[in-house]
């Protein structure tokens, strides 16, 4: 029979009722050992003085001779005991104690790891006399613990090489983004020289590439804004400027595509938009562009409505601004609806691999992120074949009194303020390329004087001779580059000439260096006519 079944238990239970008085403490003392030898953990019974009465069969297999030695001496192989044996402690204390010890194998070369028990024994005033100490063996536990612990610490180090690597790739990725952007920036110059040539001004040949073109470059905006956001905080410019500019850009740059569709474009504005407003309104800009090329590309028939609105004030001095934008183009369905919805609320979108390959819904990603640092965001409704509805909210900064209202359509050809606002007088356009100068000759040499430098050494010295009342200023120039020009011209300049610069890469972080630097405002390249526009409104009043 088994020593642990219960029959065999309740035999031992029957001799001892049939023992002699006499023998009980040696029935007893039999019984008990069988038991304890039966037990497979180490088991030992140790004095105050931690010197070893007795111990079972598991003890004596793991140690032997350990008559009159201390545990430690047997177990330990140290001369006296360790502050964390639970033994010592539960002497000390008198309750209960558990730790795991390491102690050396029977080789002498490696350790073993035991959860050991000490129970305290004590006599009838209470007094811990001994203590009862069990030793049960967690070396393979403990063991998998640390090898779970080194792959563990293999696998970190693993992945972050690969983020390093994934860093350098990315960081390439990007880089050559860059060159490719300037590339496809070149070639918009390019074609918008064409555009105004005589034998080229009413292609539609030509328009159709300049618009896939623009396209591009704005897709490949969206890559960059991408990347950037990956690793760094959008970071707004605020630079004043009044609504109706905003609202005649748009107007002017889609009304000539609305009317080759045959649809309507209609633009207007709420009175309740304070005239005079602050904030990155290139960012808005841009934001603009894309979701109305978009517009005008799905939309085939109906119109497209644009509607600026400001609600309540905040009460930091910022305005709660809300552009609509709805049309009647083919809308979307319900499943990429609802997948444009959740890339648009997580944080860093799991999805971004894929929507960086198939180059979808990365202008809303970059819109949202770019309104969420403008305490605001991106709402979307779309029904398919009927149309899509974009709000985009955002706040932003105003400088009292209240614009008029205005409201623009196709039917509508008036002049935009903006051009109503030239008038003759000197710029000075310091720029080594040619197609560049094409640009700015096209556009301002019917209402201005204009004056060009190929380079920066020119350009202080027509500044000195002439005494320009606006200055464009490209920063990368042969001789001497835009930078060291202005500081040329900031040691004569006697009255404040507003100072542009003109560059081709205007990520954030170059903007703000820019405007630190001391340039009034900077233009990005190639230009467009809508931005130059713009700028001699802004400085020629």
């Amino acid at each position: 029979m088994e020593k642990n079944s219960t029959g065999w238990l309740r035999m031992r239970s029957r001799d001892k009722e049939n023992c002699p008085s006499e023998d009980l403490s040696k029935f007893e003392a039999g019984f008990y050992k069988e038991i304890l030898d039966a037990m497979p953990e180490p088991v030992l019974k140790i004095g105050s003085d931690f010197k070893i009465i007795w111990a079972n069969d598991a003890a004596r297999k793991l140690r032997k001779n350990l008559e009159n030695v201390t545990c430690y001496e047997a177990f330990h192989q140290t001369e006296e005991a360790c502050e964390n044996c639970p033994c010592k402690r539960c002497i000390e204390t008198g309750v209960t104690e558990k730790s795991v010890i390491a102690i050396p194998d029977q080789s002498g070369e490696g350790l073993m790891y035991h959860e050991i028990t000490g129970i305290p024994l004590k006599d009838g005033k209470g007094k811990v006399y001994s203590a009862i100490e069990i030793s049960r063996d967690v070396t393979e536990r403990i063991k998998t613990g640390y090898e779970i612990q080194h792959i563990s610490e293999q696998k970190d180090k693993a992945l972050n090489l690969c983020k390093e690597e994934s860093a350098r790739h990315f960081e390439f990725i990007h880089k050559r983004s860059l060159d490719v952007k300037s590339d496809v920036e070149d070639m918009s110059d390019q074609l918008s020289y064409l555009h105004h040539t005589p034998e080229f001004k009413n292609s539609e040949w030509l328009e159709s590439v300049m618009r896939l073109n623009e396209r591009t470059l704005r897709r490949i905006g969206n890559l960059n804004d991408l990347f950037t956001m990956e690793d760094t905080k959008v970071q707004l410019v605020y630079v004043p400027f009044e609504i109706s500019e905003l609202v005649d850009e748009i107007y002017n740059r889609f009304k000539h595509r609305a009317r080759e569709k045959n649809i309507s474009l209609i633009v207007n504005h709420s009175k309740a938009i304070p005239k005079k407003l602050i904030g990155d309104i290139f960012r808005i800009n841009g934001i603009l562009m894309n979701i109305l090329e978009n517009s005008i590309t799905h939309t085939q028939n109906g119109a497209i409505k644009v509607h600026f609105n400001a609600n309540d004030k905040t009460e930091d001095g910022l305005v709660k601004m809300q552009i609509i934008v709805g049309d009647t183009g083919l809308g979307l369905t319900d499943d990429r609806l609802e997948q444009i919805k959740t890339l648009l609320l997580e944080k860093k979108p799991s999805t971004f691999l894929d929507q960086a390959i198939e180059m979808k819904g990365l202008g809303l990603l970059n819109a949202h992120n770019v309104l969420k640092a403008m305490n605001g965001g991106i709402e979307i409704d779309s029904q398919f074949g009927r149309g899509t509805q974009v709000k985009l909210n955002f706040q932003i900064g105003y400088r009292g009194e209240k614009s008029d209202v205005r409201h623009r359509d196709i039917v509508h050809e008036d002049e935009s303020e903006v051009v109503k606002r030239l008038h003759s007088k000197t710029i000075l356009i310091a720029d080594d390329e040619v197609v560049g100068r094409v640009t700015y000759k096209i556009h301002l040499q019917q209402n201005y004087h204009l004056l060009f430098a190929k380079n920066g050494k020119e350009a202080v010295e027509l500044y000195l001779s002439e005494k320009p009342d606006l200055v464009f200023m490209d920063i990368m120039m042969p001789v001497m580059d835009g930078f060291a020009a202005f500081d040329e011209i900031e040691k004569h300049r006697r009255k404040k000439v507003p100072m542009i610069a003109c560059t081709a890469k205007v990520i954030d972080a170059e903007r703000d260096y820019l405007l630190t630097y001391g340039f009034d405002d900077y233009l990005p390249k190639p230009v467009e006519p809508s931005n130059l526009l713009r700028m001699i409104g802004k400085y020629m009043k």
